[in-house]
């Protein structure tokens, strides 16, 4: 299942998100979605969780909690 997190600190990198989000389940990939023109973040990531269930924890229990001092978002992304 992919789950989108927005309201990112700026300094997150990968591996801590990987890190969060394992203690829920096996996470395929995670992404931070960098801006076009100048490769910075943009604040917001992607994760790809293995288990529909396990996704679903993480997103009930992360969303809108304090990571690196900011109140993320966490949401299902639909399927297209």
């Amino acid at each position: 299942m992919n789950i989108r997190v927005t309201n990112l600190n700026l300094n997150t990198i990968d591996s801590e998100l990987r890190k969060l989000f394992s203690r829920y389940g096996a996470v395929n990939s995670t992404l931070i979605v960098r801006d076009k023109n100048n490769n910075r973040p943009n604040g917001s990531a992607l994760i790809d969780m293995v288990k529909d269930s396990e996704a679903r924890f993480a997103i009930e229990s992360l969303n809108q909690t304090i990571v690196d001092g900011k109140s993320i978002s966490v949401v299902e992304v639909a399927e297209a």
